[in-house]
């Protein structure tokens, strides 16, 4: 079984429909310690401020929660990705994205398409999963979690990575 990096898109939109659960017992989930900041609450439909746990949940070992990359690899991928005219993307995606350089086994789970692009652009297909691969067909699925919109857009950061030089 794969070790899958969340983003917290994921996480919020998992816990907004009750899927959460099902998705940790079915696959080795790992989170790292900026996204567990990012993820620890949205807003309900009746504009109510839900709080997420993820410590709870790695306190029952449901899931791992690992520590960010190292600030200084973190700021040399940032380097990298502008000098390869790729979108910038948030913090807790650079920290997920050098973990999965780092480490082939890891993949990553993402809704956000700019770090689709940057994925395709510094050549990790392979560690790229949409949600609706880990989940299964799910009514409703946005289509930003479909492996059809991944697969667009790490498509279009391959071609970036051809149109303006080397990024990978």
């Amino acid at each position: 079984m794969d070790n899958v990096l969340l983003d917290s898109n994921v996480i919020i939109w998992l816990h907004e429909t009750g899927k959460f659960k099902s998705l940790i017992k079915n696959h080795k989930i790992l989170i790292t310690d900026i996204i567990v900041e990012q993820a620890n609450y949205y807003i309900s439909s009746y504009g109510q401020k839900v709080y997420i746990d993820l410590n709870k949940f790695a306190i029952e070992n449901e899931l791992t929660i690992i520590e960010d990359a190292p600030a200084e690899e973190l700021s040399e991928l940032v380097k990298r990705i502008k000098n390869s005219y790729l979108p910038e993307i948030h913090p807790g995606e650079i920290s997920c994205i050098q973990l999965i350089i780092k480490n082939q086994k890891y993949k990553f789970c993402t809704g956000d398409t700019q770090a689709m692009v940057v994925m395709g652009g510094l050549s990790l297909r392979n560690q790229a999963v949409s949600l609706e691969e880990l989940l299964g067909t799910v009514k409703g699925i946005p289509p930003k979690f479909t492996k059809k919109i991944l697969n667009s857009k790490i498509r279009e950061g391959e071609i970036k990575k051809i149109q303006n030089g080397e990024a990978g």
